[in-house]
């Protein structure tokens, strides 16, 4: 068996890299006299994080892909098989690492999380205190225990992607290439650590630059074996112990030049597998990939990686909602979207949107149990043909007593819970003052989270990477509460934007790393934290309201939405304006949320329940005196202003291109905001276009003879939406004095630029023709009046699907960084390329 070397810890802190003395100054001895590092990371860091040896996080939450923390009930994976991420964490298709051989201080890590059977096959010694650490363990990259590949596309194909241990004769050394590591750490366990992290052990691997020398400059797959006498050693349930994660690992002779290279951006691929919507994403996803695999464009050619803004997956179809579709449509979306992804050439770094976190409880919607009465299946018979359930020790009746106690609560109990099993505290900075688990029976038993369906297929939610003298932070704003993303399918009410606090001190610990490392910082997101509509309004957010359920009404909404458009998009007659413009493609009009009533404020404004105290929230005749909840989109808009590093800002979601360029002293949002009779109206109506969320608006609900709930936007009354929008106003006005909305720093500049689809889902215009495709980004130096010295995004290039498989460049635009661009300005080069929806 491989001897694991447990000197030295993984890396924990921004100073703490595998070669440099910082680490060392942290070992301690534990108690069985093996060299570790103490609890506490370095520089704020906390012992669940992993930072590479630039400071970014690879990993802000090594337990993402736990089971434990992905419970369900339906499986994540399809029968007889395990999700894509299970034991080998980083790094992952979604989260890959980029090597530079020339850097000095690079080093290329694996992070593993060993099920207690399996880590105890390992033969594990202390080894000696006053040895080197870059010393090699003894006994790593043998043919027996832990062992290490990179696989080339082409070795895939000579069997390094199979279900067998990899052969000897395969080994070229060239196409699948056989590691040997430079350290491999576990870490201890804490006693403090919550006993279900404990069932795992974590090693981290590093690869340094003698183990990396003769590996050629390409993309690989990372493959983890574990062996004994030369085959795969078998877990608890009989499968042989291997792990591949796709195109993971891009290795590079030299750094970018002078900084410069460029960057492929693709967003809301939106991809399903359902017959409407299937030629719209998924085969123009294919199409793509076919394209930039083949592509001789310079700046493609050129590009060191891909970007992704959100939407990858639709989370279910418009014309099947079935239960046996809609409780495996991630599954099934996951499975299509790996197939396509993994022919790449290029690594792609992955961002979580909306679509991609949907939730259901497995309240079926009435209209659609009627019709399964009819046809069948049930949901009943679609979990138990499904076989194992992802939640523990799960049983049908207990389900199903779950199910009738949120009978008149359909989007579930009202937990301060984001998703797995615990609460999270973000200012804590312990095991004890920071992870709150809840039990099993306190919890949601929820029938799937796309957000869980994301981690075992993709990676974390949120991490940073660096790149030449740039830090891109790539952020989930769909980060909200678990009940709060709930719905049936693609179908829900609340789809705005979001963080959580925990994710918001890991922005704000990350940005003020890159400051203080001067780094270029690009923020990647899906949702605009500045709130509004179509760039205007801003900060207009929208209310968080429960799901409850479709109602009758709803049945021709879903069902029309993408075939009769007509009947669905219609203001109702009190919003009725010449200004009002709605249709049925209602995914943009929720930019940001407003915060969640019952959690979104400081631990000493809750009452004894655990829950706000609202009544210290009401406005005041004193401004300076009133109290307002957390609003994750002020403190986020915060950051962008106060962070002069951060000069760039890339977003999806609205399915349109657009470009600002803000210049120092700029507000990004105004002081405050006074809705017109007009706006008011149009933004109100805007939160009942959807009838899904309009009857979760409705305060006294019509019933039909069956008593079940029938809305019409006619029977909301004007006055209860428009007096809580104001109300807002009133809230935001006392919010306002409390963060910073001007760009500060000088000479300072920001450009936020918005990408389109990539899937036939959009209805600006370029010519006669609906604008989808993606965007090449150009890293350039620019001298010019601001004396920045750093390379950043300077030139854009503008890509069109032209269909089967023909894309064209339509526009190049040079990002002039001294000028200030309005998104709205008939001068703004982009809205003289493309209509604005």
């Amino acid at each position: 068996m491989v001897q694991l070397n447990s000197r030295l810890l993984m890396n924990l802190g921004v100073a703490c890299t595998v070669f440099t003395p910082a680490c060392k100054q942290r070992e301690v001895m534990d108690r069985s006299g093996v060299l570790a590092a103490d609890s506490q990371g370095v520089d704020g860091s906390h012992p669940w994080q992993i930072h590479g040896p630039h400071g970014e996080s690879y990993l802000p939450d090594i337990f993402y892909a736990d089971p434990s923390q992905n419970e369900q009930v339906m499986p994540l994976a399809p029968a007889g098989s395990k999700p894509q991420i299970d034991r080998l964490i980083y790094p992952t298709i979604g989260n890959p690492n980029l090597y530079i051989k020339d850097d000095t201080n690079g080093a290329l890590t694996w992070v593993l999380r060993l099920e207690l059977p399996i880590f105890s096959q390992l033969t594990l010694t202390a080894g000696d205190a006053g040895a080197d650490t870059s010393d090699k363990p003894t006994g790593s990259g043998g043919a027996d225990g832990l062992t290490f590949f990179l696989v080339s596309h082409k070795g895939r194909q000579a069997g390094g992607e199979g279900g067998q241990a990899i052969g000897d004769t395969a080994i070229d050394g060239k196409e699948i290439i056989r590691l040997s590591p430079t350290t491999v750490t576990t870490v201890p366990l804490d006693d403090a650590m919550p006993a279900v992290f404990k069932k795992r052990r974590t090693i981290s691997v590093v690869f340094g630059p003698d183990a990396m020398q003769a590996v050629a400059a390409g993309l690989y797959d990372v493959r983890l074996e574990i062996r004994k006498g030369g085959q795969l050693v078998q877990d608890e349930s009989g499968q042989g112990v291997f792990e591949t994660q796709f195109n993971a690992v891009r290795v590079f002779d030299h750094g970018p030049e002078s900084g410069q290279y460029s960057i492929v951006n693709v967003t809301d691929t939106q991809v399903t597998i359902g017959k409407s919507m299937r030629g719209k994403t998924l085969d123009k996803l294919q199409e793509f990939v076919t394209y930039l695999n083949g592509s001789s464009e310079p700046e493609i050619q050129r590009a060191a990686f891909m970007t992704f803004n959100g939407d990858l997956h639709n989370g279910g179809t418009p014309d099947n909602l079935l239960s046996g579709d809609v409780a495996t449509d991630y599954m099934n979306e996951a499975q299509a979207i790996i197939a396509i992804l993994k022919q790449l050439n290029l690594p792609i770094f992955l961002t979580v949107g909306n679509h991609d976190g949907y939730v259901a409880t497995g309240q079926v919607p009435s209209m659609i149990a009627a019709k399964e009465r009819r046809i069948g299946p049930d949901l009943q018979s679609v979990v138990q043909h499904a076989g194992t359930s992802a939640w523990p020790d799960f049983k049908w009746e207990n389900y199903q007593s779950y199910l009738d106690s949120i009978a008149d609560l359909p989007g579930g109990k009202h937990l301060d819970l984001f998703s797995g099993r615990f609460e999270q505290h973000a200012k804590g900075a312990s095991w004890a003052d920071s992870w709150t688990e809840l039990a099993d029976a306190d919890r949601n038993m929820i029938l799937y989270d796309g957000r869980y369906q994301w981690q075992r297929t993709y990676g974390p939610a949120y991490f940073s990477w660096t790149f030449g003298k740039n830090l891109y932070v790539s952020m989930n704003s769909f980060d909200l509460r678990q009940h709060r993303r709930t719905g049936w399918g693609m179908y829900t009410v609340n789809y705005g934007g979001n963080i959580s606090p925990t994710q918001m001190e890991w922005i704000t610990e990350e940005l003020a790393r890159g400051e203080a490392a001067g780094q270029d910082i690009v923020l990647l997101a899906h949702h605009d934290p500045r709130g509004g509509h179509n760039g205007s309004d801003f900060p207009y957010y929208f209310a968080q309201v429960d799901y409850n359920g479709m109602g009758l009404s709803a049945e021709n909404y879903v069902n029309g939405e993408y075939v009769l458009p007509e009947i669905c998009g219609k203001a109702p007659g009190w919003a009725k304006s010449d200004a009002v413009t709605l249709d049925c493609m209602h995914d943009g009009l929720q930019e940001w949320m407003r915060p969640d009533p019952e959690f979104d404020c400081e631990d000493d404004q809750r009452t004894a329940a655990g829950i706000c105290d609202l009544k210290i929230f009401q406005p005041g005749a004193d401004p300076t005196q009133r109290k307002h909840l957390w609003y994750s989109g002020y403190q986020l808009i915060e950051k962008m202003s106060t962070t002069p590093h951060l000069r760039t800002v890339l977003l999806g979601h609205t399915h349109y291109a657009s470009y600002e360029m803000l210049q120092e002293g700029d507000e990004l949002v105004p002081g405050r905001v006074i809705l017109d009779a007009v706006t008011q109206k149009r933004l109100a109506a805007t939160e009942v276009i959807n009838p899904l969320r309009g009857l979760a608006r409705l305060k006294a609900s019509v019933t039909h003879s069956n008593q079940q709930p029938v809305f019409s936007a006619e029977t909301l009354a004007q006055s209860g939406v428009v007096q809580e929008n104001k109300e807002f106003i009133l809230n935001f006005d006392s919010a306002g004095y409390k963060f910073n909305r001007h760009m500060a720093g000088a000479s300072r500049e920001l450009a936020i630029m918005r990408m389109t689809s990539n899937a036939d889902l959009t209805t600006q215009k370029y010519g006669k023709s609906n604008y989808f495709g993606f965007t090449t980004f150009e890293i350039l130096n620019k001298q010019d009046a601001r004396s920045y010295d750093l390379p950043q995004i300077n030139r854009v290039n503008f890509y069109i699907n032209r269909g089967s498989g023909s894309f064209d460049k339509v526009k190049s635009i040079d990002l002039d960084r001294t000028s200030r661009v309005v998104g709205q300005d008939k001068a703004n080069p982009v809205n003289q390329t493309f209509t604005m929806p």
